[in-house]
């Protein structure tokens, strides 16, 4: 095994201490963790990694949320504990990547990996699985997770819960901002200068129709850079039946998964008809990608934002530089860029908010919420003691 080169770590003398945050996304391609400490009332990332999962792993997760199979209590609840030491490691790696002992964290905020998320049923669920107390025993620190199950016992939806972070560590004073995270589902925060309100919700696919479109093209996990999108044709009458679907004509209070954006709704769309059946991939792929930046432009076209706002890009997404082009050719006369010039980079954000969460927990400090389209403050998280 490769030795891993320690780093001092720079870390201000805080009596907050040090916060690990943990995030899987729907994405599903491995855990993106944070050590971060607090300053001024602001979060500050004093280190941070990607951990990819082993093919292994990702082909499990892949075949647990397909919606047409059905698995095992035993298959699932061994998962859950293999993802949970998989997440235990990660902290491993982070805290010998960076010279930082368990002693210096107060707290690990570990979101989980979701697995199914049906908030629309008769009896409403969020399912993230990395059992927590796994990654306690095997770090020796605290950890808050469970973050969700609250807020859907409340009457919300569970998802996405970043904005209260993001108007924490992005809004101005001076200016509308919209922070656009592109993961395997996107989501959209409003946060509008000097007020008190904010908004958030899921506005539909990110990455994962375009990533497992590539996989079953043997293009790999992903679309570096979104060059294979960017040799194809955007076919625009399969882009208009695809922007049909029920989900994007919903009120801004909603949240989606895998459950509803798959390979299976892609195929039920491509399949009536000959010329998309007979489509060259690539433009299926340049489609894809332009459903992702039409459905996100399409929900901040709806908010009440004058002048317009400033709009920071995070998650996987901002690593697509044809996706973020196409974003700035959409909208040629407002500010895009992404969350790097605000001090944290895009790939951590989620790792970051789920970090604060923790800190929020283990001081029995509420988080704004805004799932559903109430605005409630809650204590978010269960706490599995070191």
């Amino acid at each position: 095994m490769k030795k891993v080169k320690k780093v001092k770590a720079n870390i201000p003398n805080n009596k907050d201490g040090i916060f690990i945050g943990l995030m899987s996304g729907t994405s599903m391609d491995g855990v993106d963790a944070v050590a971060v400490n607090f300053i001024d009332n602001k979060l500050h990332l004093v280190s941070s990694l990607i951990n990819p999962y082993p093919l292994a792993i990702r082909e499990r997760l892949l075949e647990i949320t397909n919606t047409s199979n059905q698995f095992s209590l035993e298959k699932i609840a061994t998962l859950d504990i293999l993802i949970g030491k998989f997440f235990a490691s990660t902290v491993e790696k982070l805290l010998q990547k960076t010279a930082i002992v368990s002693n210096d964290v107060i707290a690990i905020g570990s979101h989980g990996q979701t697995i199914s998320h049906n908030i629309n049923k008769t009896t409403p669920y969020s399912w993230q699985i990395g059992n927590p107390a796994n990654i306690t025993a095997q770090t020796g620190i605290t950890t808050v997770a469970n973050f969700r199950s609250s807020d859907v016992a409340m009457g919300g939806q569970g998802a996405p819960l970043v904005p209260a972070f993001h108007e924490y560590q992005f809004s101005s004073d001076n200016y509308h901002r919209v922070i656009v995270n592109v993961g395997g589902i996107a989501n959209i925060s409003i946060l509008k200068k000097s007020a008190t309100h904010l908004a958030g919700y899921d506005t539909g696919p990110g990455n994962c129709l375009m990533d497992d479109w590539c996989r079953i093209n043997a293009r790999g996990n992903f679309d570096k850079g979104g060059e294979w999108a960017k040799s194809g044709n955007v076919i625009q009458s399969l882009l208009h039946e695809l922007l049909n679907a029920s989900y994007f004509n919903q009120e801004k209070t909603k949240s989606t998964g895998r459950e509803l954006f798959n390979l299976s709704f892609l195929n039920k769309v491509i399949t009536t008809k000959k010329e998309w059946i007979k489509a060259a991939p690539e433009d299926i792929q340049a489609t894809l990608l332009k459903l992702t930046t039409r459905s996100i432009i399409k929900e901040i076209s709806k908010q009440t934002l004058y002048p317009p706002p400033e709009i920071f890009i995070c998650g996987g997404g901002a690593s697509n530089d044809f996706l973020m082009r196409d974003f700035k050719k959409e909208l040629p006369d407002q500010k895009i860029k992404d969350t790097d010039c605000l001090g944290i980079h895009p790939d951590f954000v989620e790792a970051a908010a789920f970090a604060w969460m923790a800190k929020k927990k283990i001081a029995e400090s509420p988080v704004k919420l805004v799932t559903g389209g109430k605005h409630r403050q809650l204590v978010l998280g269960v706490t599995y003691r070191a």
